[in-house]
């Protein structure tokens, strides 16, 4: 079993705008919900209220749905999700007793999809496995980031795969796995700005 982090951000590594995502509705950025729905779909997912609300209060069709909220830990009837933990210490508390709470799927790994706290406690707390976050090359009106501190070479985590892609309305995503080991890297980064550099470089060599 895996934890992994799922993000989008744009180039100043912002993720929210007022509780939501800053290009939401714009149907020039669905590339990215295509990538978000086709990594989770069927597995388990974690999220704050915050982002539960977001979702219209609703559960994500086709996840096991799993909500951190200390304020609404006895609502999980009229939430209509899995599970509620009160805090992600309960839920890392779960997590290490034998994940019999992750059986409803047969994956077992373990989604994280925000907000910025929960990713933020996730990573303080030293359990998260692998990041996965895709980047819109501009940057966005917005008022909550990602905690990018931990994107940061000297936090353990390296980069294990990396894409650019210009897709048809000529806006430039870059996806990015990272993960604590280093595996198969050719190249070294030390934030995202050197990320972004090398992969517009990348597109602008071909």
């Amino acid at each position: 079993m895996a934890i992994k982090i799922i993000a989008a951000m744009d180039s100043n590594c912002n993720i929210g705008k007022d509780g939501k995502l800053p290009w939401q509705g714009k149907p020039e950025y669905r590339w990215d919900m295509v990538h978000f729905k086709e990594t989770t779909r069927n597995k388990n997912v974690v999220m704050g209220y915050n982002t539960f609300l977001s979702l219209n209060s609703k559960a994500l069709p086709n996840r096991v749905n799993y909500v951190v909220s200390k304020k609404h830990a006895n609502l999980i009837n009229d939430l209509n999700v899995n599970k509620i933990f009160k805090s992600v210490e309960d839920l890392i508390y779960w997590y290490q007793t034998g994940y019999q709470w992750l059986k409803i799927t047969n994956n077992e790994d373990l989604y994280i999809i925000g907000g910025a706290e929960i990713y933020k406690e996730f990573l303080q707390a030293g359990l998260v496995d692998e990041i996965i976050i895709s980047i819109f090359d501009e940057k966005f009106d917005a008022n909550i980031s990602f905690p990018k501190e931990y994107l940061y070479k000297t936090h353990g985590y390296r980069i294990d795969e990396s894409k650019t892609k210009v897709y048809g309305n000529g806006k430039i995503y870059i996806f990015i796995r990272m993960t604590e080991k280093e595996v198969g890297i050719e190249h070294t980064y030390h934030d995202l700005s050197d990320i972004m550099k090398w992969n517009k470089n990348e597109i602008n060599n071909k």
